[in-house]
């Protein structure tokens, strides 16, 4: 709204129009046009009465607006400040809505061995500092169930969550989950759903038994691991962990379905340079060979019964 006041002597004349997206946490700008010499001095104010000004907000050529003026009608005085004019320029702008706070999003997600999964969720800039928390529902039993919730930073864009899925990615073998902020600026909308796939037809850690030669080479597998699901998976990493072994020299190939993809020493976590994707009804056939093993207490040629485990952390395919 533009308001013009006639020229009556010394009296502040010129025009000021208030400018800008009437939305909680945008920003309005008085727009002045005065006569020369003149210093505007802008005093905002916030109320109910659309036609009358209420309480003092601050002062300056832009406002953003806060929180507490949802609803509120927004106005503005314009005074000089140079001491060449006196009176004032009044402009009454438009009620203040509530902004609808922008929706997370998902980044990525990984599962552990453990059946614990971790998501990752983006936070739109303007929603940066102004959240009180990330709820993150799963549909479950045919409704839309809060899972966890938790309380990003003041600065941060991202936030990394764990959740407990152990049951739901073994039986149906995935979860569905979506995400919305809570904050200054109300309730978000919910985010795009987002599917964390387990696979199926494996154990994980999966124990290993091997055959130990005279010359110290140790032989295992082979053993599968099935992607009965609908959707693409990564293999990320291998974790293999010794038990009652020591490893002298050399390092351990493994092999998925004849191509080797893993090259390195045993006891420790290895995460893929290229993750391995197992597209919907893929087996990977992992078998293991390595030198210089020996064991406590076993001969070479010897079965132990159980001498180390190998896991594998796996992820949606992107």
């Amino acid at each position: 709204m533009v308001v013009d006041v006639g020229v009556v002597g010394r009296t502040l004349t010129g025009s000021v129009a208030l400018e800008g997206d009437w939305a909680v946490g945008s920003t309005i700008t008085a727009q002045t046009k005065l006569p020369e010499g003149a210093e505007p001095i802008v005093t905002w104010f916030a109320g109910t009465d659309p036609n009358a000004h209420g309480e003092e907000l601050g002062t300056g050529a832009i406002l953003v607006l806060p929180p507490e003026v949802q609803g509120l009608s927004v106005s503005a005085i314009v005074e000089d400040a140079s001491g060449l004019y006196y009176g004032t320029i009044e402009a009454f702008g438009a009620t203040a809505v509530r902004s609808d706070a922008a929706a997370p999003w998902f980044v990525s997600s990984e599962i552990d061995p453990d059946g614990t999964v971790w998501v990752t969720v983006g936070l739109d800039e303007s929603a940066v500092g102004n959240v009180d928390a990330i709820v993150i529902e799963q549909w479950k039993n045919g409704a839309w169930k809060e899972n966890t919730s938790r309380r990003p930073s003041s600065t941060a864009r991202t936030l990394r969550i764990n959740l407990s899925l152990a049951d739901d990615l073994l039986n149906p073998g995935y979860a569905t989950l979506r995400a919305h902020t809570e904050g200054a600026y109300g309730t978000s909308g919910p985010s795009e759903e987002h599917t964390v796939v387990a696979q199926i037809g494996a154990t994980v850690p999966l124990t290993m038994t091997c055959e130990v030669f005279a010359d110290g080479t140790a032989l295992a597998g082979p053993q599968e691991l099935t992607n009965t699901g609908d959707h693409d998976l990564d293999l990320l990493s291998v974790t293999t962990v010794l038990d009652g072994a020591f490893e002298d020299a050399g390092y351990w190939t493994g092999k998925a379905n004849g191509a080797t993809f893993y090259i390195g020493p045993f006891d420790g976590t290895c995460t893929l340079r290229n993750p391995r994707n197992i597209s919907p009804g893929e087996t990977l056939a992992f078998s293991w060979k390595t030198t210089g093993l020996r064991f406590e207490g076993a001969s070479p040629g010897t079965v132990p019964a159980h001498y180390g485990t190998i896991s594998f952390k796996i992820a949606p395919g992107v």
